[in-house]
């Protein structure tokens, strides 16, 4: 019986991948062998349905499948046109930072924040900055901006689990990261009881932008 995962969709012989569907569901017949019937029949309604689709569709359908190195490699054989869609480009994007191609991928999500921010785009870009400021830190005041912006652009699209997750990503490195201040809240916590206000204090003396001690003030 042939295993119906690896069929090559993702190749441009899309013919080849129905009849190899075809053939599948065929022998699930002659053999007797019904248990494999709805799989192959499914298979072969969508490889159907990839033929008679445009290249959006098809780019979505691998990734929603996850098969993200098919994406990259179907992006790669677009026209031009094609390959500057944005949706297209959104699966582009993250497909290479799934398959680790994070240089790659931050281009294209760059290129994406240029013409239309989003939440996601923008979080994308925050994740790979931090990566970056983990072989230099002077990425990581740039990794903090960016989740800070995502968090806005979340709460802007009602999006608000989100928000709050790359809120915390924020406050998290530039407390602990950037200035290392959990041993500070320590001590702070046992000698005052109103330690917050010290902490703000902190904050507030560090020459720092004021729009990350507005977005930390918003904080819970």
């Amino acid at each position: 019986m042939p295993q119906l995962a690896r069929f090559p969709i993702q190749k441009k012989d899309l013919k080849k991948a129905l009849t190899s569907a075809e053939e599948a569901l065929n022998l699930s017949k002659s053999a007797n062998l019904p248990q494999f019937g709805p799989p192959a029949e499914k298979m072969k309604n969508a490889v159907a349905a990839l033929i008679k689709a445009g290249d959006l569709a098809r780019i979505q359908t691998l990734f929603s499948a996850k098969q993200y190195q098919e994406v990259v490699a179907l992006y790669d054989r677009l026209d031009e046109a094609a390959k500057n869609k944005t949706e297209i480009l959104r699966c582009y994007a993250i497909s290479l930072y799934q398959t680790k191609k994070t240089e790659a991928a931050e281009k294209v999500f760059q290129k994406i924040y240029s013409a239309g921010k989003t939440g996601e785009i923008t979080n994308f870009l925050a994740i790979i900055t931090y990566l970056k400021s983990q072989t230099d830190k002077r990425f990581l005041d740039e990794s903090i901006r960016y989740f800070i912006e995502a968090s806005q652009l979340f709460s802007r699209e009602k999006n608000s689990k989100m928000a709050q997750t790359s809120m915390e990503r924020a406050r998290h490195l530039f407390f602990n990261e950037k200035f290392g201040l959990d041993k500070k809240i320590g001590d702070w916590q046992a000698k005052y009881k109103d330690f917050d206000k010290e902490l703000r204090a902190e904050l507030l003396e560090h020459p720092y932008s004021d729009e990350l001690a507005a977005a930390y003030a918003r904080l819970p």
